[in-house]
């Protein structure tokens, strides 16, 4: 799946922040269900959450 993030918009403004709202989300949906991530889990988790979506501006 390809995103793309319009520069007219600015509710699509500011990839980074809102990727790491999203990953954060997940973490702490995980964590209520008692799953807890260690560092290195979390690192390969956002580097393949980016590269999955492919966030790129215009």
């Amino acid at each position: 799946m390809e995103k793309k993030v319009i520069e007219t918009n600015t509710n699509f403004l500011e990839a980074e922040e809102r990727v790491s709202k999203v990953v954060d989300s997940v973490i702490e949906s995980f964590a209520i269900e008692g799953i807890v991530f260690s560092e290195n889990e979390l690192e390969k988790l956002v580097a393949d959450f980016k590269e999955e979506i492919k966030i790129r501006v215009e």
